[in-house]
Formats: C-alpha cells, structure tokens, sequence
C-alpha cells in the first residue's frame, strides 16, 4: 500500500500544466490555511484548559 499515491499524481499533473511556481503557492497556501486552523484550535483548546483548572 502506497502512501498517497493520488495527491502526488495529482500535483505533478497541476505542476505539469501551471508550471511548479504556481502549483507550489497554491499547496503553500492551503497548507497554512489548514495550519492556522489547527494552531487557532489548538490555543482555543489550550485556553480553555487553563480556564477548566483555573476554576
């Protein structure tokens, strides 16, 4: 069983045709988008953990 095999197919078909600078920004911006998701979930679960003891 390979590991993503679909996405990486995927990409070097989308890097294929835009040209890579723009492949890469495009993955580069999703990628932070669902980073900053993550770390805003993460502190908002971090604070309410300190309000759950605080308490």
């Amino acid at each position: 069983m390979r590991l993503n095999s679909k996405p990486t197919s995927y990409a070097i078909s989308l890097t294929r045709r835009f040209g890579f600078k723009s492949t890469f920004f495009a993955f580069s911006s999703i990628t932070n988008v669902i980073l900053a998701r993550i770390l805003v979930l993460f502190v908002v679960v971090g604070v309410l953990e300190i309000l759950a003891l605080t308490s």
